[in-house]
């Protein structure tokens, strides 16, 4: 996610943006050390919510974030910083209430909708997480979005559907960029998109048992990424139909 998930981390360590109060500038905290008996709650909160993160301890800044938004509940975007707390601790069923609650406000949030789409799909919400990222890709019009749609398609075995989502990847000029990917080992690697695609697409024909299309689909992900194991492995089990081939995993 991270969503550009990466990119949602690196926006939370930096998030000051949300605790300015309304009509009032704020200098930066100082630490926790320095607040005196008449600082106020509000600002006390915001201390030990960066302490928090400086050491990586979500639970207390989620704490934090929660006296916040009793001090000061019109700072809509505290909620927002909220739903990203909860995803990288890895608490999916709350970053998906609260980034669900936000978005009936807002929805073209895209962060918050890209959260609530992995949190779905790591709560095995698959047809919920594919309506998400179908709404995300109507925003970002991103390839990436479009390979996480084709993978959701993949698993809910709408293969038609993912077949075409297949079909317009790879005519984007877009293609060519990398996804770190693991397979069932836990094994990553760096490919392209249109090498991960077409081994996904093999692998759908393996299963509509079509080996000689999905052979040639195989060759061609290794004409793209000659080093690519899943489809090396997968090649070699096209001619073998009783073993289970594998689409690519990508790092969530």
């Amino acid at each position: 996610m991270k969503l550009q998930v990466q990119a949602i981390c690196f926006f939370l360590m930096l998030s000051s943006m949300v605790f300015a109060q309304k009509g009032k500038e704020t200098s930066p905290v100082s630490p926790v050390g320095n607040v005196t008996s008449t600082t106020a709650p509000y600002d006390v909160n915001k201390a030990i919510y960066r302490n928090a993160l400086k050491y990586n301890d979500f639970q207390t800044a989620i704490n934090a974030v929660f006296n916040m938004i009793a001090y000061n509940p019109n700072e809509a975007t505290l909620k927002d910083t909220l739903t990203y707390l909860y995803y990288n601790n890895g608490q999916y069923v709350q970053s998906l209430l609260v980034g669900t609650e936000i978005l009936e406000k807002s929805d073209t949030n895209q962060n918050i909708l890209e959260i609530v789409a992995i949190s779905q799909q790591n709560l095995g919400l698959y047809k919920e997480s594919l309506e998400s990222y179908e709404k995300l890709y109507k925003l970002t019009k991103s390839v990436m979005h479009q390979y996480k749609i084709a993978t959701l398609q993949y698993t809910l075995k709408r293969y038609g559907e993912c077949g075409a989502t297949i079909d317009k990847i790879l005519s984007s000029k877009d293609s060519d960029q990398k996804i770190n990917i693991s397979d069932a080992n836990r094994q990553s690697q760096d490919v392209s998109i249109k090498a991960a695609v077409l081994n996904m697409n093999g692998v759908i024909y393996l299963e509509l048992n079509q080996p000689e299309l999905a052979k040639k689909s195989f060759e061609d992900a290794l004409k793209l990424e000659p080093t690519f194991m899943l489809a090396k492995n997968n090649l070699e089990l096209a001619s073998k139909p009783t073993q289970q081939p594998q689409v690519q995993t990508p790092k969530k």
